[in-house]
């Protein structure tokens, strides 16, 4: 039944699932970098950013999971725009919206074949669900359609297959580009507990947004992890009361940009 179920909610909101095949599952990879060589975009800064620069970043690049497999400030859809956040809020339970996950209601929901289901749906306050939007993009949504927002409340669909686990977003490469932004190559990983121990892997934290090579033995003899892909990254870096944060201004799975077309790229925003 929760397969049918996840199959309906994926089949109406164009969602992605992604299952981990545990015979298939390797060790976690070493991402030690290999000998120096020349590297046509400049400078790989990453390997010299702080610990909690780097958990910092793996902390905001983990809200945009497998699912979003592209984006670009350019050219995006308001309800791209919220369908990432209720997705992380109800399938990951990341961000801070996952706190307001209170109030449920009944509401009709389309799939792609055009048939109406009765679904619930969680009702979150316009303002947190646009200042969280706004934390990620640097935007706020101006055009939703009503299957997410209706009389000043945004509505998320109840994920009721059970929700997933976070992935790991492991940065490779860095370089910075000027005016704040900046290109990074990162690779994701899905993680399975071996064993699923809750007290157990409670206690192992927020390992996901930790680089591999700081995870401690006892992780690593307890988990799997399956490559879910590469991705490249444009960010812009925002200082705000003194905090350094990020914004997601391109995003894209199984490519890499030279030079010549991050420039090209940045030059238009």
């Amino acid at each position: 039944m929760r397969k049918t179920v996840a199959a309906l909610l994926v089949a109406a909101l164009g969602l992605n699932t992604y299952q981990v095949h545990t015979s298939n599952a390797q060790s976690v990879p070493d991402l030690q970098i290999a000998a120096k060589i020349s590297d046509p975009l400049g400078t790989n800064i990453y390997p010299n950013k702080s610990l909690s620069e780097k958990k910092q970043m793996m902390e905001f690049l983990g809200n945009f999971p497998e699912e979003v497999q592209h984006f670009d400030i350019k050219s995006y859809k308001d309800d791209e725009l919220v369908r990432i956040a209720a997705t992380n809020t109800t399938k990951y339970g990341i961000g801070p919206l996952k706190k307001l996950m209170k109030s449920i209601v009944v509401r009709p929901l389309t799939d792609q074949d055009g048939k109406t289901y009765d679904w619930p749906y969680y009702k979150i306050p316009k303002k947190d669900t646009e200042q969280y939007i706004q934390s990620l993009f640097g935007v706020t949504p101006k055009k939703v359609s009503k299957s997410y927002y209706e009389n000043g409340a945004y509505y998320f669909p109840s994920w009721e297959a059970g929700g997933g686990n976070e992935d790991s977003p492991q940065i490779e490469r860095m370089y910075a580009f000027g005016k704040g932004y900046y290109y990074v190559e990162l690779t994701r990983y899905y993680i399975e507990a071996v064993n699923y121990d809750p007290k157990l892997w409670q206690s192992f934290g927020d390992f996901e947004h930790m680089p591999m090579e700081k995870w401690s033995k006892a992780i690593k003899d307890r988990i799997y992890v399956e490559k879910e892909g590469s991705w490249h990254a444009i960010l812009k870096e925002n200082v705000i009361n003194g905090k350094k944060t990020w914004r997601l201004v391109e995003y894209n799975k199984g490519t890499k940009l030279t030079k010549t077309q991050i420039t090209k790229y940045i030059s238009k925003l």
